[in-house]
């Protein structure tokens, strides 16, 4: 969900793209799989593929409301919106040279539309979409190198993760010298990263992907640089710090294999889809019980 200069994030590995997001009318839910695209009713739990244009293959991808509705799919080179009303797909935008889209997300408040792209040497690179310009501009980030799984609330405001660690801020952009800039401002507020030392395959765990509802954040931690185990959490939605709220978490499921996580349009419900499982599940409310939807035919 991402006008702008550029995160260059030495070292690190690109995140694994993958994604979930509620159509507008908030009955349905889109995800992405290996496979490509699926479409879960949330009414009467049937998930259905969806149909995509020849030369666009959106297995892996990132999906995203954008206001107008439509869904923006990013994988590869290409950026192309799907009308779930039309079924109709068209070209957004393509990837700068050399490099693939891994990860979108919409600020549903001011539409801003930020992408987080890969290269050859596994760096991660944001970018902002200037709808004025219609192009990507590069977005400064001076001390968060490795930011990524960014997703926006009702309000507007910016979560991300790094290094297993919430954090939330800002993408502020403005002109200088007839230029746009964008700067990712934020700063931690869970740490629920966990690392050591080990010579062999790491074990720690962080959180990967956040949906921030209201009041609550339903956060997929699980084992950081790898796949296996990992856990759907959920933490206050607040500063840990300036609240000075201990360090713990409230376990709600088994996530091996990794999750996808969806916010409603009102920020007052979220969805999961657990891989491992091949099933959905709802939190009808921020704070109430996780419950498992009808599972359909394992995709």
């Amino acid at each position: 969900m991402k006008l702008f200069l550029l995160i260059t994030a030495l070292g690190c590995s690109v995140l694994q793209a993958g994604s979930a997001a509620y159509l507008a009318e908030g009955k349905r839910v889109i995800r992405c799989s290996e496979q490509g695209l699926w479409l879960k009713s949330l009414v009467d739990f049937s998930e259905v593929p969806v149909k995509y244009p020849k030369g666009f293959s959106p297995g892996w991808s990132s999906v995203t409301r954008l206001p107008d509705g439509a869904i923006l799919v990013a994988s590869g080179a290409k950026a192309m919106t799907w009308d779930p009303t039309s079924e109709k797909w068209n070209l957004f935008c393509t990837a700068p040279k050399e490099k693939t889209f891994e990860d979108v997300a919409c600020d549903p408040k001011s539409g801003k539309i930020v992408f987080i792209c890969g290269d050859d040497e596994r760096h991660i690179i944001w970018y902002v979409w200037e709808k004025e310009k219609k192009m990507l501009v590069h977005v400064f980030n001076r001390r968060a190198g490795g930011a990524e799984y960014p997703v926006f609330d009702v309000e507007g405001n910016l979560y991300f993760c790094r290094e297993g660690d919430i954090w939330k801020g800002s993408l502020d952009c403005y002109e200088e010298k007839n230029k746009t800039r964008a700067v990712l401002n934020g700063s931690r507020i869970w740490p629920l990263g966990e690392h050591e030392t080990y010579e062999g395959n790491t074990s720690g765990e962080g959180a990967e992907e956040v949906a921030p509802m209201t009041g609550w954040l339903l956060v997929t931690r699980k084992r950081m640089n790898g796949s296996g185990w990992g856990s759907l959490v959920r933490v206050p939605n607040a500063d840990a710090y300036k609240e000075r709220l201990p360090l713990k978490w409230e376990n709600l499921a088994d996530v091996e294999g990794g999750g996808l996580l969806a916010l409603s349009p009102d920020g007052k419900q979220a969805v999961a889809y657990i891989t491992a499982q091949h099933r959905w599940f709802l939190l009808e409310k921020p704070d109430g019980e996780l419950l498992p939807l009808p599972s359909s035919e394992k995709k």
